[in-house]
């Protein structure tokens, strides 16, 4: 994370604004804290509040969706109050600009992001109140602050009885902070990276974890939505005379997503469903199929305009090169497939809407609920609950549009529930992509030349008409539509560009004379967003197979001929000979072959290995090493898993994921035709971190990309077939 602010000039310009208490290198609208006694807690500031009875609760501005969020980043809130993170209570933060995250310039979990954003402010929140209790605690006792120590919940001297934190309240609110707040050296580390337990274990081991689904309000109806058949697709003709007759029906009607089924249960809304009868027109994407996907992408590539990413070298000399190897690969449209599949609970009344949502941008589903209704984004209240998976699906605020879309006609509370069948089928899809490889090789098999062409559509077109409004919040509700134009036209100069279809193929560590990476945008009219790694996952594909193609055919070993192209990063080359070394490479049975998978994304370095079987028409992935460099580590389990889950996650994209459209339709419809890897079909996994004092980067999402690659690399060492397309298949 880039700040254009040094610490001490973001702590002067916050106390000058605020002209009040600030604890911490923190976000704009912290007030000062109050201890009157009609308050029971004092508001630290926008993530820490401490109560009379000493209770420390920790509001947490990212969502939990199963990547340790909550763990991680109330770690560092333990570390600089020296406090047990358990003794921390915890509660999800509301939307609010305060909440921002200062990456996006929005509420937004993704990216791999949480830690790296907080790893400054949170620490700086939680130190400042240590610091204002010992100056509190100075204060009373007549010492000097240097004399005393914070700790589990009280202040020490050694010569004073010790006082609890509540104690010091009434003074520590009339402090203020002057000058950089000191952290912790990573010396005096004692739960920053060495502590492995969850924070959210308990509550999810015992049901007392409340997920969007859990969700219960007094006089809640529930609901469904019939959708078209067609990606888009829109009604025609509505029949619901018989379906209005069925048991529990409160309401039928149409809405703007398709056909809203309200009644008293759940099963009396779907049961309800099956006999309304319907008629749909196909949508933008009309009756599109798979195989015209790739035909518009082939055909956009064969223009003259696409847009240039990146250029190096000199391309018509490297060209000229003794050999070119050329190379097309293809990657699918994925679904999400989250456990929780998609749901909402909202109540439109008069005075505003009120919202209880699994959601991964609380402001992206303030501004859905004010396109959906006629409230302003300020009359949006959004309970943020935890999430049964998220992996991009849930910055989609659909299902929250429809929700409040559903409560504003009826004006009752509604829980909108998708089934399976509705999330695989309406899923803002991962996107298919096209990857057309040039290289060159000299007389030595060196790579000279490095030419990188993709093909798909960009993600922020999908998105921009909620991003753009909530990133803009002060502007009213009428000027929406142009936001959401001005952000896409204005791409790279007043709005962040979209470099999603390109992301990872940009940052390629490998030392080419040439390289030359272009971009040729197309939409079919699939709808689309962000998906575990975004376009790491299928760039990484493309890239980490051809550096193997290009290997062979300059008769080099793949190990061999990466570690010279990464002579001038010793950090990767680091992580890429440790892999090499843990997998045991050269030194397998003979029953088994090794294929490399590397890949920077998310400021980390991530080298996987896979070991494959191959019996008859079929392999199997044995095991895979995995070595990662994430700089410095908050907690070593939650790394481990997440590179475990980004494996298991990616390797069922690559064996099994496809999304398929015939006549404008998805095929797939649940678990058995878009199947999720099963128990046998998980490798084992052996996961090395580097030690590291480099500030933290990502790790929900970079142990995704090297999957796909490392195990086509190691079927081709094992039958010599090149495998192109995903997901993977023996010829």
């Amino acid at each position: 994370m880039n700040n254009s602010l040094s610490r001490r000039n973001f702590l002067k310009t916050s106390i000058t604004a605020s002209g009040a208490l600030v604890v911490g290198f923190t976000v704009p609208g912290i007030t000062k804290g109050k201890s009157e006694e009609s308050q029971n807690s004092w508001q630290i500031n926008a993530w820490l509040e401490l109560d009379k009875n000493g209770q420390l609760t920790f509001i947490i501005d990212r969502v939990e969706m199963g990547q340790g969020t909550m763990t991680g980043l109330t770690t560092l809130v333990a570390e600089e109050l020296d406090i047990a993170p358990e003794s921390i209570k915890t509660r999800f933060a509301p939307a609010g600009t305060d909440y921002r995250n200062p990456i996006f310039g929005l509420q937004m979990t993704g990216g791999s992001t949480s830690i790296v954003a907080a790893w400054a402010p949170i620490r700086e929140a939680a130190a400042g109140l240590r610091i204002l209790l010992a100056s509190a605690a100075a204060e009373v006792w007549q010492v000097s602050q240097q004399e005393c120590s914070v700790s589990e919940g009280m202040v020490f001297h050694a010569s004073k009885e010790p006082l609890s934190w509540s104690k010091l309240i009434p003074v520590a609110t009339n402090k203020y902070l002057l000058g950089d707040i000191p952290l912790k050296p990573a010396s005096e580390f004692k739960y920053i990276g060495k502590r492995n337990q969850r924070t959210d274990s308990q509550p999810k081991s015992f049901g007392q974890a409340d997920y969007g689904i859990d969700t219960q309000i007094p006089g809640m109806v529930y609901s469904l939505v019939i959708r078209s058949p067609y990606v888009g697709g829109s009604l025609k003709n509505l029949n619901a005379n018989n379906a209005r007759l069925s048991k529990g029906v409160i309401d039928i009607f149409p809405i703007s997503q398709g056909i809203a089924v309200v009644a008293e249960s759940y099963w009396q809304a779907r049961k309800a469903s099956s006999l309304v009868d319907a008629e749909w027109e196909p949508g933008r994407a009309g009756k599109i199929s798979s195989d015209n996907v790739f035909d518009l992408y082939a055909q956009e590539m064969e223009k003259d305009d696409a847009k240039v990413v990146r250029e190096v070298g000199d391309y018509d000399s490297a060209k000229k090169s003794a050999t070119t190897i050329t190379a097309e690969y293809k990657a699918p449209f994925l679904a999400h497939a989250t456990m929780e599949p998609q749901n909402c609970v909202a109540h439109v009344s008069e005075y505003g809407i009120e919202i209880w949502a699994p959601t991964q941008a609380p402001d992206l589903a303030q501004v859905a609920a004010s396109r959906a209704s006629d409230f302003s984004p300020s009359d949006v209240f959004i309970h943020t609950t935890y999430l049964g998976g998220g992996f991009g699906r849930r910055i989609v605020q659909d299902f929250v549009a429809e929700a409040v879309e559903i409560s504003d006609k009826i004006r009752k509370p509604v829980k909108l529930v998708w089934s399976r069948e509705d999330d695989t089928r309406h899923d803002h899809y991962r996107p298919a992509a096209l990857h057309r490889m040039t290289g060159t090789l000299d007389e030595q098999g060196m790579p000279q030349l490095w030419h990188h062409k993709v093909a798909c559509p960009t993600l922020m077109d999908w998105i921009i008409k909620d991003a753009a409004p909530a990133m803009f919040s002060i502007m009213p509700k009428w000027s929406y539509g142009t936001l959401a134009k001005i952000g896409i036209a204005a791409q790279g100069t007043l709005a962040p560009e979209d470099y999603s279809p390109w992301e990872g193929a940009d940052t390629i560590a490998y030392d080419f004379p040439a390289i030359k990476l272009d971009y040729a945008k197309v939409d079919p009219g699939i709808p689309v967003t962000y998906w575990r790694s975004v376009g790491n996952s299928h760039n990484a594909f493309a890239i980490e197979s051809f550096i193997d193609e290009l290997a062979h055919a300059g008769k080099q070993s793949p190990l061999t001929l990466r570690q010279k192209l990464l002579h001038n990063h010793p950090r990767a080359r680091n992580v890429l000979d440790t892999a090499a070394d843990k997998a045991g490479w050269g030194k397998q049975p003979a029953e088994r072959f090794l294929g490399i998978g590397f890949h920077f994304s998310f400021d980390t370095w991530v080298c996987q290995i896979a070991n494959v079987s191959v019996s008859a028409d079929s392999f199997k992935v044995e095991k895979v090493t995995c070595v990662v460099d994430c700089g410095t580590v908050v907690n070593p389990d939650i790394v481990r898993a997440q590179m475990e889950s980004g494996i298991i996650f990616g390797l069922t994209a690559a064996l099994h994921g496809e999304i398929t459209l015939k006549d404008g339709q998805v095929q797939q419809s649940n678990f058995h035709d878009y199947p999720a890897l099963r128990i046998h079909e998980i490798p084992e996994i052996d996961v090395h971190i580097v030690e590291s004092r480099e500030p933290p980067t990502g790790v929900g999402e970079p142990g995704l990309p090297p999957i796909a690659p490392a195990v086509t690399n190691a079927v081709f060492a094992a039958t010599g077939q090149r495998l192109r397309n995903l997901p993977l298949k023996l010829a």
